[in-house]
């Protein structure tokens, strides 16, 4: 029996269920699915068990050079995202209670600044996120200019 209600579990195995499997063993799929929306092409799934799930449209697939092939696991799918530059955001950890334990946690009285978030919040996520892309966009700009530096060098030398 899983912990999760059906309805949680058919959620999140929907985008997996609605393509073509382009690598699978025990621990990791890929699956390539044509009908993810444009703001999800690629998402990666880790269950508690350890098996990773990864789904990304054709496009994005085509672009990461992922094909058909014997060895594809999630360090060398990940690589080929980051060669290809398809930056994927932070891992979102989501936890799901029982109603009992859900009943339990709503009695809790929230201590300091806690609050719920609204919209006005989204700014900060969004700059969160603008400037992680640029810190990766700028550390690969340094290395790139080291590394040429470097080369120069040698040749003169």
């Amino acid at each position: 029996m899983s912990l999760f209600s059906q309805t949680i579990t058919d959620f999140w195995q929907a985008p997996f269920s609605d393509g073509h499997v382009l690598y699978q063993d025990d621990v990791f799929t890929v699956v390539i699915n044509p009908n993810l929306s444009e703001d999800r092409r690629v998402m990666v799934l880790e269950t508690a068990d350890g098996r990773v799930m990864a789904v990304l449209t054709p496009s994005l697939a085509e672009k990461a050079g992922l094909h058909q092939q014997q060895n594809l696991s999630e360090p060398i799918f990940r690589q080929k995202l980051i060669d290809a530059g398809i930056i994927l955001h932070g891992a979102d950890y989501l936890f799901y209670f029982s109603a009992d334990d859900k009943n339990v946690l709503q009695q809790e009285k929230p201590q300091g600044g806690l609050r719920q978030l609204t919209e006005h919040d989204e700014r900060f996520f969004l700059n969160s996120s603008l400037l992680r892309q640029n810190k990766i966009w700028m550390m690969r700009m340094w290395s790139w200019i080291i590394g040429w530096y470097l080369g120069h060098l040698n040749k003169t030398a």
